[in-house]
């Protein structure tokens, strides 16, 4: 018995060391958790027709603290048996910042990007919406009914994918507008030169203020047309280097043509400090996206005491930079008092041969530099059939998309165009032949709806039930005052109940009890009151 149970024991023993079943193996790991940094935020789908509908807006932000480019994102409208339409987008969103693109013709501000296409469809429904950027789907958003929706929040909380949890009807109590932040695109060309820059200004006293004091940098505009300076940015230092409040100045305000402006401060009000062992100065736009190449200069080192105080200045004459011991902080050229040959090291520089420049390239006057020739004055790829060319932005675009002057694909039969909108409409929407009213009815000029004569005109009216009778005012029953057909009549006459002394006494000592209550609260309460009476009285 001892060894059968040592057995039993040692079979136990084996069942407990035996591995468990090994799970089945799947080759797919779990997607990862995705917030896109750009997504929907608001957007109008619009009915047209009996079964069609027309995307009109919408709305997109950028949660994330960086410039975002949206250039070959798309937003694609559809429904659950796929893609009806498409929007094509480009430039940049600012970080933090909605804006909005709309079919044409629905907005008229300047900072809503409009559809170069019209996303509508006369038989099928937009019901869903997906952002796409060119690596992968960022955001779907649907389904769907037409109508102007409203992101509940920009929470991750209402980014669930659940459109009933995320969104809202746009009314009163969310919000009735789209918000339309302008839309970022740097300029491709500026024409703003460098003209002087004095990186280790002399000792000053703490009385004097003239701006030889400080460092500073001196822009020139070359135009016969003021140029803004609005989204530009000076650099101090080289390409490496990432932006700071020291070496990445924000420009404001306007160059008048012709004029030089002085870069004395940075953005937060401090001395402008330009790293005296020689570097680089460049203009760019406001997010360091477009590098302007004619504004990049190269200034020398000016670590020896020798060169304390001196601007290192292009020469118009020679056509060169070089020192110059006498800065020019004012609106005027450089001034050069010295020979180029006391200048020592600085000579070669300044009257060396310079190489020649490339074939296909020529020297740019301002700067010295060899250039291609096609990048100041290339040929543009000529617009493609039915487009123009924005003169502002260099880009084509369809006809249709400016003042709808195409020519228009004929309406089919039974349509008209709808001048405003330029689209195609059935006859029978706007001048269909009406129904005629039934025997009775007549037609209501405001509503074009039938009404019945009786509800219009004076006729037999239906004699009241009884116990009714008709008010002279609406000429509806009503029950007569006093009548009443379902409470039986009492078997007795209904009397008064006289007051006796008893009830009388009752009332007397209720009145007591409540004149003794308040009078009791105004001796508790004596201070307050007499605070408050203080004040009324005081504010009269």
């Amino acid at each position: 018995m001892i060894r059968m149970l040592q057995l039993v024991a040692a079979a136990g023993l084996g069942v407990l060391c035996m591995h468990a079943p090994v799970a089945a193996l799947d080759a797919t790991a779990p997607l990862e958790a995705y917030d896109a940094p750009v997504y929907v935020s608001a957007f109008q789908v619009s009915p047209m027709g009996q079964y069609g509908s027309e995307l009109s807006a919408f709305e997109l932000y950028n949660s994330s603290n960086e410039l975002v480019s949206v250039d070959g994102w798309q937003v694609v409208a559809g429904n659950a048996d796929g893609p009806i339409c498409t929007v094509e987008l480009g430039a940049y969103i600012p970080p933090k910042q909605h804006v909005v693109a709309a079919a044409p013709g629905v907005f008229s501000l300047d900072t809503v990007r409009e559809f170069i296409d019209v996303c509508h469809d006369d038989e099928r429904s937009i019901t869903t919406l997906e952002l796409h950027s060119p690596q992968r789907l960022q955001e779907a958003v649907g389904e769907f009914t037409p109508g102007a929706w409203v992101r509940k929040n920009l929470t991750k909380k209402y980014r669930s994918g659940n459109f009933q949890k995320d969104f809202e009807a746009m009314d009163d109590d969310s919000r009735t507008s789209l918000y339309a932040g302008a839309w970022y695109e740097p300029r491709s060309v500026m024409p703003l030169e460098i003209s002087e820059i004095l990186p280790r200004a002399r000792d000053c006293s703490p009385l004097e203020t003239s701006f030889e004091c400080g460092d500073y940098v001196k822009l020139y505009n070359p135009t016969n047309q003021p140029i803004s300076l609005e989204g530009l940015r000076l650099r101090i230092g080289h390409k490496t280097q990432s932006p700071t409040a020291t070496n990445a100045i924000n420009l404001t305000g306007e160059l008048d043509a012709g004029r030089y402006g002085l870069i004395t401060t940075r953005a937060d009000g401090a001395q402008l400090s330009i790293t005296d062992s020689g570097g680089w100065v460049w203009l760019e736009d406001i997010y360091g996206i477009v590098v302007y190449d004619d504004s990049v200069v190269a200034y020398e080192s000016a670590s020896s005491q020798e060169k304390t105080g001196w601007s290192w200045a292009y020469d118009s004459t020679s056509g060169a930079w070089r020192w110059t011991t006498t800065p020019a902080p004012y609106d005027g050229p450089s001034v050069f008092t010295m020979p180029v040959v006391q200048q020592g090291t600085s000579q070669s520089n300044t009257a060396r041969t310079l190489k020649p420049c490339g074939p296909g390239e020529y020297r740019n006057p301002a700067t010295n530099r060899c250039r291609k020739i096609r990048s100041p004055a290339r040929t543009l790829k000529p617009c493609g059939p039915g487009e123009y060319r924005n003169p502002i932005t260099n880009r084509c675009k369809k006809i249709a998309s400016k003042n709808g002057a195409k020519s228009l694909k004929p309406c089919g039969p039974g349509e008209y165009r709808n001048p405003i909108t330029n689209r195609c409409k059935k006859i029978g929407s706007a001048t269909r032949t009406l129904k005629p009213c039934g025997p009775g009815e007549y037609r209501n000029p405001a509503t074009n709806r039938c009404k019945k004569i009786a509800s219009a005109s004076s006729s037999t009216l239906k004699p009241c039930k009884p116990g009714y009778e008709r008010n002279p005012e609406t000429n509806r029953c009503r029950k007569v005052k006093g009548a009443s057909t379902d409470v039986p009549a009492a078997a007795f006459p209904v009397e008064p109940i006289a007051d006796s002394e008893a009830t009388m006494s009752a009332w007397w000592a209720i009145g007591g009890l409540l004149l003794a209550g308040a009078g009791y609260a105004a001796w508790e309460w004596r201070y307050e009151l007499g605070r408050a009476a203080k004040r009324l009285v005081g504010r009269k």
